[in-house]
């Protein structure tokens, strides 16, 4: 008996209007989470240093539930898990959040919830008959609202796009968080449990649990029907930080450069060309149509632009530093079989490689052990010293 009862589950009624929806997919545009509006955003020079193309992936939202709780559900002790099955064909797939439904408050009878913890967890599918098996990742999660409690800090990776997500109780009601249960019509039938202490996963009598994912890169939707609300997305560019000193984007000076309709996912800033010499990254912003409200800027990876010369043409013709920018290793290459010198520098004027260039006229140089920053490669034959080409470590 004594463990008959510490594996029952709490159940209570809860009723509320709400509109079914039956869109089981939609890109995410809840202002709740600055952090992950944007999965990435990937900078990269193109066109011989002209242009920095800038491409994104958007944050997906996948649930089962149609937004109405009409029972919750917790454990009798600590360590029950209440996950969801999740399968979006065409894999990989990246899960970084979702959230979960907890309710008013009214549930568990007697508790206070707002404050304690649970654990966000996400398995793969390699267990016994495809149930849950590895853990792939977990997350404590403090719950600070009623209702939906949006879950950031996963980062896991799904090779074929079917995973289950969830949560692990962590405390003894009647202070813990519920999960609601969705029980009208259709369900998915696509919610398990787990009986605290034990490994065994269950097909519970009630469904849909009311948890969501939040995933980048997936590559097939469950629904034809999305939300018409894809905004507005403000792109804007920062200059004027060095990472090689320890600095971020946002360390940086920002400047609006564009916005774009539809979340094309990608941007050519076709202006770098006349943009001087440093550091560059770029910064997005999404427009909510529902409420006319921005998200957090989510920023890019830096970039190191370098304005091309007529000087560095010239030089260039005479001789060549290669690849460029570089983390690990460059190649100077100048005419055969003539005595020159090759001598690096850094931004400040110092000395840090100087070496006779073989007769074969072509050497390495390892850079994998210098900091990260602006060097400047030049040549010397017979005491008359070339331009010097801008090197970047990076």
């Amino acid at each position: 008996m004594k463990t008959k009862f510490r594996l029952m589950v709490f159940f209570v009624i809860c009723w509320f209007f709400s509109t079914l929806n039956h869109a089981y997919a939609q890109r995410a545009t809840s202002q709740e989470l600055p952090n992950t509006i944007f999965c990435e955003i990937n900078a990269t020079i193109v066109d011989n240093d002209s242009s920095c193309q800038v491409e994104w992936s958007n944050l997906w939202y996948w649930y089962w539930d149609d937004g109405s709780c009409e029972e919750y559900l917790a454990w009798m002790g600590p360590d029950g898990e209440v996950v969801n099955k999740f399968e979006l064909s065409g894999g990989p797939v990246q899960i970084v959040g979702g959230e979960i439904y907890v309710g008013d408050g009214s549930f568990p009878n007697g508790g206070s919830f707002l404050g304690t913890d649970f654990l966000l967890v996400a398995y793969d599918n390699d267990g016994e008959n495809g149930m849950p098996g590895t853990l792939v990742d977990s997350v404590v999660i403090t719950v600070e609202n009623y209702e939906w409690v949006r879950c950031e800090g996963l980062n896991a990776f799904d090779e074929d796009g079917v995973f289950y997500l969830g949560m692990r109780q962590l405390l003894y009601p009647p202070n813990v968080a519920p999960t609601g249960v969705d029980n009208d019509l259709p369900s998915m039938n696509n919610s398990y449990i787990r009986q605290p202490f034990t490994g065994q996963w269950l097909v519970p009598s009630n469904q849909d649990f009311m948890i969501r994912a939040f995933t980048c890169n997936a590559s097939k939707q469950v629904s034809s029907s999305l939300p018409n609300d894809y905004a507005n997305i403000v792109v804007s560019r920062i200059s004027d930080f060095n990472p090689a000193q320890g600095e971020t984007p946002e360390d940086g000076v920002l400047t609006v450069i564009d916005s774009v309709v539809g979340m094309p996912a990608l941007y050519f800033d076709t202006t770098m060309v006349s943009l001087p010499d440093g550091y560059y990254a770029y910064g997005l912003k999404r427009l909510t149509n529902g409420d006319s409200t921005y998200s957090d800027w989510s920023y890019s990876n830096a970039v190191y632009h370098i304005l091309t010369s007529i000087e560095d043409v010239i030089s260039k013709e005479i001789f060549s530093v290669y690849p460029n920018p570089t983390h690990a290793k460059v190649v100077v290459r100048a005419e055969a079989g003539v005595n020159n010198t090759i001598q690096v520098t850094d931004i400040i004027g110092r000395i840090v490689f100087r070496s006779d260039l073989p007769l074969s006229g072509e050497m390495s140089i390892y850079v994998s052990g210098w900091p990260k920053g602006l060097y400047f490669v030049s040549l010397t034959n017979s005491g008359m010293r070339n331009k010097a080409i801008k090197l970047v470590v990076d």
